[in-house]
C-alpha cells in the first residue's frame, strides 16, 4: 500500500469536530433489561457463574470486581488509577471466554510503547483532546496497522473494534460531562467510519469505578443506555466486553461483503461482493484499497464510492453505497428510467435494501436509514479536470443534452453541480463526452415540472436556480411574506447549467488553473442562510448585462459569445417569470399544488429551449475548432510586414444581444 493510500484518513478527516449532539441528552435511554439481552450468544449464564465463582478478579460474596473496587480514586485527577485494573479485568475475561488474545486484545493509550499511535489529535467544542482511555486491538480481514508519514504504528482507529473511556464516578452526575462523553463517542465513531470504510455501526462503553454506560452509533445517530452498576451486574458487563471483542466481524458492525487480504498487518488487495444484472452474485476486485468518495459525518447519507474491476473482463466500474431515509428518493429507480439515454450515467446493477439501521438498534426511532448499492460504469474525472476548452464545452453540451433525455423520461435531476458532471471516457461518441451522475435527489416530473418541495434538494446555493432559492425561503416564511411559489421545472435545471458555465469561464484560466470564485458567485454563497439573499443576488445578476469582459482568454471569443447568449436567455426567462409570481396569492394554510397559468406556456417549449442551449454549445465548439485551426495556419503576409495580433481579451467586438437571442423559444 502506498503512503498516499495509508495516510488517506489523515488527509480526509477534519482536524476539528463541531459535534451537534444537543438532542442527545433528550433521547430515550436504553434500560438495563435491554443491556441484559445483548450478546447472549457469547456466554451462557452457567459459564459466567462458574467464572465469577472461580476467578480471583471477582469477589462473589461481596459482589465486586476486586481490583477495580479497590482502586484509589478520590476525584477526576485519579482516573489513571483505574486504567490498569480495568485492563487486567478485561484481559482476564478475554482469556477465559475469548480467543486468548489471538485476534482481540485490550490496550491503553497511556502505555509508553503506544505513545502517539493515534493519527492525530482531535479537538472538540470544549477544546479537549480526545483519545480513548482503552481500545480493543484487532486483527482480521477488515483491520490493518495505522500509518502516518510513512511510519507504521501499533494501534489506531484502523485496527480497533471499540473504544472504552474511563471516567470518575461523580462526573456521571453532571450534565456537562454527559454532553462531553457523547461528543467524544461521536469523534470515535466518525474516525472509525472513515478509517474502517466498511463500518455499519460503532459501539463502545464508558466506565467508572462502579458504573457502565453503553452507546451505539450508526448512520441514524446515537442511542445510549442508562448507567448500570458493573459490580451488581457482572453478567451484563462480561457479555458486553465479549460482544465488543467478538471474532465475528459482522457482529462488530462491519460489512463483510467488503474484505481485504492482510499481509504483515497491511491491506494488500481486496474484493467487494454484490449482485449482477441477472441477480447472481458477482465479486469485483478493488482497484484502490480505499474509497475515492467518502462522506465523513458520523450520521446521514454517508455516500461511499469504490473503484473496482471485473476480474473476468478487466472492465472498470464504480460501486456506490448510500444510506437513505425510507421516504427518500431511490436513485436506482430513476437510473432504471433513464437507461439508454446518452449523457446520463448508465446503471449496471443494483442491490436495494441491503440492510437498515433499525436492525442494529434497540429504539424504534422514525429516523431509520436504508442502505442501497449501485454499480455504474467508470467514467472520467469531474468537469473541472478538463484538459482543453473544447473538452469542457463538449462535456457540458452532452450533459445538458442528456438532461433533456432524462426530462423526456419524466425525471428531473434537481442536483446540477460541477461535481455531478463527469468527463466522458477517451474517444467517447458525441452524446457521451459528458455524463450526468447522482440521481439521488431526482424526482418524477411531468413535462419537465415537479411539485416536490425543494428543501429536500442538497444543492449548494452556488448552482441553485434563483427561483428555487426563493422557493426555499417562501416555504419557510409564506405566512409572513405571502410570495408565490412556482414549481421546479426544466428551466431551473438549465439555469444551474448556466451557473456552472459562468463559473468555468471566470475561474479557470486553463487546465488545472483555478483562480477562485468570481465576485458575483461569492455573493451567492454569503448572502443569507435561508436562500433569500442568494436568490435576490442571482435575480439582479441575471437582469444585468452579461459579464463577459472577465472571461479568461483561454476560452476564446467562442466562450464569450456563448456566455453572452446563454445569459440573455435567462434574463428573458426571469423577466417573464417575475410578473407571473407577483400575480399569485398564496393561501394562508396550504401551499400551491399545480402548475399555474402562464408558467405552463413557458414549459410547453421544453424541447425547443434545450435545443437552443445545446445549439449555443455546438456553435461555440465549432468556433473553437476554427480558432484553433486559424492559430495553427501559417501566415501569408510578407516577412517583416506582419503586425502583432491583438490579444483575444482586447477584442472589442461582442455578439449583438438582440441577434443572439432571436432563437429563444419560450412560448
Amino acid at each position: 500500500m502506498s503512503d498516499s493510500e495509508s495516510d488517506y484518513s489523515s488527509r480526509h478527516s477534519s482536524a476539528c469536530y463541531s459535534s451537534k449532539t444537543a438532542d442527545w441528552m433528550e433521547l430515550p435511554r436504553l434500560n438495563a433489561a435491554y443491556l441484559a439481552s445483548l450478546y447472549l450468544e457469547t456466554a451462557s449464564d452457567r459459564a459466567i457463574a462458574s467464572f465469577l465463582k472461580k476467578s480471583k478478579l471477582y469477589d462473589s460474596k461481596k459482589k465486586r470486581w476486586t481490583l477495580v473496587y479497590k482502586a484509589h480514586v478520590k476525584d477526576w485527577r485519579d482516573r489513571d488509577e483505574l486504567y490498569r485494573p480495568f485492563i487486567t479485568v478485561i484481559a482476564g475475561i478475554l482469556r477465559h471466554f475469548g480467543d486468548a488474545g489471538r485476534s482481540r486484545k485490550i490496550e491503553g493509550y497511556y502505555e509508553r510503547k503506544n505513545e502517539g499511535f493515534w493519527p492525530r489529535r482531535v479537538r472538540t467544542f470544549y477544546d479537549r483532546t480526545w483519545r480513548p482511555t482503552l481500545a480493543i486491538k484487532a486483527t482480521g480481514p477488515s483491520f490493518e496497522l495505522p500509518r502516518k508519514d510513512g511510519a507504521t504504528l501499533r494501534l489506531g482507529f484502523t485496527n480497533i473494534t471499540s473504544c472504552i473511556d474511563v471516567t470518575y464516578d461523580e462526573n456521571y452526575m453532571e450534565d456537562r460531562e454527559l454532553y462531553i462523553m457523547s461528543e467524544s463517542s461521536e469523534v470515535y465513531a466518525r474516525e472509525m467510519f472513515v478509517q474502517q470504510p466498511n463500518r455499519r455501526f460503532v459501539r463502545g462503553i464508558d466506565l467508572s469505578r462502579t458504573r457502565l454506560r453503553f452507546y451505539h452509533w450508526d448512520r441514524t445517530g446515537i442511542e445510549s443506555s442508562d448507567t448500570i452498576n458493573i459490580h451488581e451486574n457482572p453478567h451484563i458487563f462480561i457479555r458486553i466486553i465479549l460482544g465488543l471483542n467478538s471474532p465475528d466481524e459482522e457482529a462488530l458492525g462491519l460489512d463483510t461483503s467488503i474484505q481485504w487480504v492482510i499481509k504483515d498487518g497491511v491491506k494488500t488487495k481486496g474484493t467487494i461482493t454484490t449482485v449482477g444484472a441477472d441477480g447472481q452474485k458477482v465479486i469485483y476486485d478493488l482497484v484502490d484499497l480505499q474509497p475515492f468518495v467518502q462522506s465523513f459525518p458520523s450520521k446521514g447519507k454517508s455516500t461511499t464510492c469504490w473503484k473496482v474491476r471485473d476480474p473476468n473482463t478487466g472492465q472498470l466500474f464504480v460501486i456506490k453505497d448510500t444510506w437513505r431515509l425510507p421516504g427518500d428518493n431511490k436513485e436506482y429507480e430513476y437510473l432504471e428510467k433513464v437507461k439508454g439515454v446518452a449523457g446520463v450515467a448508465q446503471m449496471v446493477s443494483f442491490e436495494a435494501n441491503r440492510c437498515e439501521t433499525k436492525q442494529f438498534r434497540a429504539l424504534d426511532l422514525p429516523r431509520n436509514r436504508v442502505q442501497d448499492r449501485i454499480v455504474l460504469p467508470m467514467y472520467g474525472k469531474t468537469l473541472d479536470n478538463f484538459e482543453s476548452a473544447k473538452q469542457a464545452l463538449c462535456a457540458l453540451r452532452d450533459a445538458i443534452d442528456g438532461h433533456r433525455g432524462a426530462c423526456k423520461k419524466n425525471v428531473l435531476h434537481r442536483d446540477i453541480s460541477m461535481t455531478n458532471i463527469l468527463l466522458g471516457n477517451p474517444n467517447a461518441a458525441v452524446g457521451d463526452r459528458g455524463i450526468l451522475i447522482d440521481f439521488d435527489s431526482a424526482a418524477h416530473g411531468e413535462d419537465g415540472t415537479v411539485e416536490a418541495e425543494l428543501e429536500k434538494c442538497v444543492r449548494p446555493a452556488l448552482y441553485r436556480p434563483a427561483t428555487g432559492l426563493m422557493n426555499s425561503n417562501a416555504r419557510r416564511w409564506y405566512s409572513r411574506v405571502n410570495p408565490a411559489v412556482p414549481a421546479h421545472d426544466h428551466l431551473d435545471e438549465l439555469e444551474s447549467f448556466y451557473y456552472i458555465t459562468y463559473h468555468l469561464f471566470h475561474s479557470w484560466t486553463g487546465p488545472g488553473k483555478c483562480i477562485g470564485l468570481p465576485r458575483a458567485m461569492e455573493d451567492w454563497t454569503l448572502n443569507g442562510t435561508d436562500g433569500s439573499g442568494a436568490s435576490l443576488a442571482k435575480h439582479h445578476f441575471l437582469l444585468r448585462v452579461a459579464d463577459v469582459d472577465r472571461v479568461a482568454p483561454f476560452w476564446g471569443r467562442a466562450g464569450r459569445e456563448l456566455l453572452a447568449a446563454y445569459h440573455q436567455f435567462f434574463a428573458t426567462v426571469i423577466r417573464q417569470k417575475n410578473p407571473m409570481r407577483s400575480t399569485w396569492k398564496l393561501p394562508p394554510d396550504i401551499l400551491p399544488e399545480g402548475p399555474k397559468e402562464g408558467f405552463g406556456d413557458l414549459r410547453k417549449s421544453m424541447n425547443e429551449n434545450y435545443g437552443y442551449v445545446v445549439g449555443l454549445f455546438d456553435t461555440a465548439i465549432t468556433q473553437l475548432e476554427a480558432e484553433a485551426r486559424e492559430a495553427l495556419a501559417p501566415s501569408k503576409e510578407p516577412s517583416g510586414s506582419r503586425l502583432p495580433k491583438r490579444h483575444l481579451e482586447d477584442d472589442p467586438s461582442e455578439p449583438d444581444a438582440e441577434q443572439s437571442t432571436k432563437r429563444i423559444c419560450l412560448s
